[in-house]
């Protein structure tokens, strides 16, 4: 990256590492309370989420061929880094209904992700997917309650002291 080793640069860079994924995945959970399991909609489900797959999966591959002269492989079964995540809120928007039958759908997909951390699993993409799994369940356990309370004083000041401490946990760790 062009601008790492500046130490401010790094600090920012790791603090926003910390969470964005965690939110980012919760986001996915939110909007993802009212789908339906109909086959039409998770049809369009899988080509909206499998085309952008398969096309970037090209790109990229594609992509470092040029820039570095290296041999173009496409391996759609081996996410590259960055596209694991599509593949991950695939099987997360499928799974959906099952997490909305279940009457402690956020203490066993905690419980799933924390067995998933002690056994050895086939690639990064399983990895992923069921370590983010809570985050992905909490956020479609979330109401519009729950962001009415994000707009009050207490979730603000409360807000500026998590990012505060975070940055300096950022800045410590670095």
């Amino acid at each position: 990256y062009p601008l790492t080793g500046y130490r401010l640069v790094d600090v920012a860079h790791l603090f926003i590492y910390s969470f964005h994924m965690p939110v980012f995945i919760l986001i996915a959970g939110y909007f993802s309370r009212r789908f339906p399991s109909s086959p039409g909609k998770v049809r369009r489900l899988i080509v909206g989420v499998c085309v952008p797959y398969l096309i970037f999966e090209a790109a990229y591959p594609f992509y470092a061929s040029v820039l570095d002269d290296k041999r173009f492989i496409w391996s759609p079964l081996s996410p590259f880094a960055l596209t694991w995540f599509l593949l991950a809120l695939l099987m997360w928007r499928l799974s959906t209904p099952l997490w909305q039958q279940l009457r402690w759908p956020l203490p066993t997909a905690v419980a799933i992700s924390l067995v998933a951390g002690t056994i050895r699993l086939p690639d990064q993409v399983v990895i992923r997917t069921l370590e983010f799994l809570p985050f992905f369940v909490a956020g479609l356990m979330l109401r519009e309650e729950h962001f009415r309370w994000l707009r009050t004083r207490q979730a603000r000041i409360g807000a500026v002291c998590v990012g505060a401490a975070g940055a300096v946990g950022a800045v410590l760790a670095e």
